[in-house]
């Protein structure tokens, strides 16, 4: 991303970028997951979704999408505080607090194009990588970012009700429009067009979920305890859906959707017991992604691991969908060709399982 604090700001609709120049590999590990925070640095704060009814139905949330932790119980949005290793020698809590004090001199720039910020986002990658499995999905996280180059985020549409009418308004109004045609020689129309208000009244009261009788009592023009609630990612929501059989919420299935190849996961997760453990890489759910990147890179993540995917800025973007917007001809500006965002991806995805290479007696790695 770009701006200040090295996110792409929502506000626009693709952002420009070029590929920063990469500094030498980090050789000092960041602190190790069983060390304790330094003191004098805040904890983020996470922040609390919206009441229920507004619009966080769009976010592509953990609980929702069926994340769950190690111990199979559905992720939390913020990830627990780590235990005081009290096994750490001296010679690790030297290098991790030589480590946090170069992550502080990189978390201290103040970017200012989207290349000085992905250049910081790299040098926080070396870093990860230096740590070993404990760190690696957070590094594939950074390492996605960074390569991304195109984000979105959708229009701000409002959420609104339905306005409520009865069949017999519906048909009513369907006479005079007949009416009206009549005069200009259509009078043949007449009673087929009152006919279809009739129906189409009803047939918009089933799709909504309501009966006819509760149609016919509500009000001309109020939206009624019956009426559908259009929220903002509606359109979406159908669109991306419209091949589904009815029913069910189209916005959850969207979230579902989106995970990971459009809608990159939560910082917030990447520190679960089952990423800091180092089970991540050990026991093949790691290399099984990159595979599943490389066959079918728009194919969303699957929804029983780990990730959460909760996205409350509303910006979309990932190395995946850069392949699909070049593919359409579309910010050729940003993505290049198709064979060019195609070779990007490759190269991503070697950078990422050279990282933290799949051992030999892994699971599902072969």
């Amino acid at each position: 991303g770009g701006g200040q604090g090295g996110a792409p700001p929502p506000a626009d609709r693709h952002l420009e970028a070029t590929q920063p120049g990469r500094r030498a590999p980090g050789t000092v590990p960041v602190r190790p997951p069983g060390m304790k925070r330094p003191r004098g640095r805040p904890r983020r704060v996470v922040p609390a979704p919206e009441e229920s009814g507004g619009d966080d139905d769009d976010d592509d949330d953990a609980e929702r999408s069926g994340s769950r932790d190690a111990a199979g119980a559905p992720a939390s949005d913020t990830p627990p505080e780590p235990a005081l290793n009290g096994d750490a020698s001296p010679e690790q809590e030297e290098r991790a607090a030589a480590a946090l004090e170069a992550l502080e001199g990189i978390l201290s720039r103040e970017p200012a194009t989207a290349a000085e910020a992905r250049a910081c986002l790299g040098d926080i990658a070396e870093l990860l990588r230096a740590q070993g499995p404990g760190h690696a999905a957070m590094y594939d996280l950074v390492v996605l970012l960074l390569e991304t180059k195109c984000f979105i985020s959708p229009t701000p549409y409002e959420t609104f009700q339905s306005v409520m009418w009865s069949s017999e308004e519906m048909a009513q109004k369907a006479q005079r429009l007949a009416a009206r045609d009549a005069v200009a020689g259509g009078a043949q129309w007449q009673g087929g067009a009152a006919d279809a208000g009739k129906q189409a009244s009803l047939g918009g009261a089933a799709a909504s979920g309501q009966s006819p009788a509760s149609a016919s009592t509500a009000r001309p023009g109020t939206a009624g305890k019956d009426a559908y609630r259009y929220r903002a990612g509606f359109l979406w929501g159908t669109l991306s859906g419209w091949a589904r059989p009815a029913g069910g919420d189209a916005l959850v299935a969207l979230g579902t959707d989106r995970r990971g190849c459009l809608t990159l996961p939560d910082p917030d997760c990447c520190y679960l017991p089952a990423f800091s453990s180092g089970k991540y890489c050990s026991e093949g759910e790691r290399e099984a992604l990159l595979s599943q990147i490389t066959r079918q890179p728009s194919a969303p993540w699957s929804t029983a691991s780990n990730w959460s995917f909760r996205n409350t800025v509303k910006v979309y973007g990932s190395p995946m969908f850069d392949l699909v917007v070049a593919r359409h001809g579309l910010a050729v500006h940003l993505t290049g060709t198709p064979d060019a965002a195609a070779q990007r991806l490759a190269t991503v995805l070697q950078r990422l399982r050279t990282a933290f290479p799949a051992q030999p007696g892994d699971e599902m790695a072969q």
